[in-house]
C-alpha cells in the first residue's frame, strides 16, 4: 500500500508541458492582452528557405511576414499588408520528409494600445492596430511540404520578472540553432518520455522496497535459527 501511494504522488507530481500546437494552412485566434505577451516556437527543416507568417487584428488588417534563411540563419524579413489572403491547399508529400538537420525560431508578439510589437531576434516590426479587441489570429501559409515541422503557441505575462505559462520549452535566445537544445518535440514524444520517465522512478522505489524485505527476513531467518546464549539445554544430563 505504501509503495502505491509512493507511485501515485510521484506521477501526479510529474509535469507535461502543454502549449498548442498551430497547424499549417489554418487561422488560429487567440487572446493578447495589454499585460501579456504571446511567444510563437518554429521548428523548421534546414532547407527551408522561405517561410511566411499573417498576423491579424481584423478581417481588413493583416500584416505578412516573410522570412528568407540562409540555411540556419535568419537572413531577411520583408513585411507587408495584403488586402485580402487565400488560404493554401495542403501541400503534397512524396515519400515523406527524411532530413534530419533542423533550425529553431522564436517570433514574440506583445500588445499595446494601438499597436502590435513583432520581435525576432533583434528586430522590432510594428504594426498599427485599428481596433480595440484583445483578439489575434495567426496563419502558417505553407504550399510546399517538408518545411514546417512544429508551431507551439504560448502566453507570458509582461512583467520584469516574467512568470511563464506552460510551453514545450523555454530557450534562452531566439537565435536559430540546430542544437538539440533547440530542436522541438511531438506531443506524443514528450508524453511517452514523461511515462517513461514515471516508470523508472516507480520501479526504482518498489526495486529499493523489495530489498528491503528481501534484506529484513534474510536478517530475521539467520536471528531465529542462532541458538540463544545461556539457559538450559535440552537432554542435559545432570549429575
Amino acid at each position: 500500500m505504501f509503495v502505491y501511494l509512493v507511485c501515485v504522488y510521484l506521477i501526479s507530481s510529474l509535469h507535461i508541458a502543454a502549449g498548442k500546437f498551430l497547424q499549417v494552412n489554418k487561422w488560429h485566434e487567440f487572446l493578447l492582452l495589454s499585460d501579456e505577451q504571446v511567444t510563437l516556437d518554429l521548428s523548421l527543416f534546414m532547407s527551408c528557405e522561405r517561410f511566411s507568417m499573417l498576423v491579424a487584428t481584423d478581417r481588413h488588417d493583416l500584416s505578412r511576414l516573410n522570412l528568407t534563411f540562409n540555411e540556419e540563419e535568419l537572413y531577411k524579413v520583408d513585411v507587408d499588408s495584403p488586402e485580402t489572403f487565400e488560404v493554401p491547399s495542403p501541400p503534397p508529400v512524396v515519400g515523406g520528409c527524411r532530413e534530419t538537420n533542423r533550425k529553431s525560431l522564436r517570433i514574440t508578439l506583445i500588445s499595446r494600445i494601438n499597436k502590435i510589437e513583432i520581435r525576432l531576434q533583434e528586430q522590432v516590426i510594428t504594426r498599427p492596430k485599428h481596433n480595440y479587441s484583445d483578439t489575434i489570429r495567426i496563419l502558417l501559409p505553407q504550399k510546399q511540404a517538408c518545411c514546417l515541422i512544429l508551431g507551439n503557441l504560448s502566453n507570458e505575462r509582461v512583467t520584469s520578472k516574467p512568470t511563464f505559462r506552460p510551453m514545450m520549452g523555454d530557450q534562452t535566445s531566439p537565435k536559430p540553432s540546430t542544437s538539440e537544445k533547440y530542436q522541438r518535440l511531438s506531443w506524443t514524444e514528450v508524453v511517452n518520455r514523461e511515462w517513461s520517465t514515471s516508470f523508472i522512478i516507480c520501479s526504482t522505489c518498489i526495486a529499493i522496497m523489495m530489498v528491503v524485505m528481501i534484506t529484513f527476513g534474510i536478517c530475521t531467518f539467520i536471528y531465529l535459527q542462532t541458538q540463544p546464549r545461556g539457559g538450559k539445554k535440552l537432554y542435559t544430563a545432570y549429575e
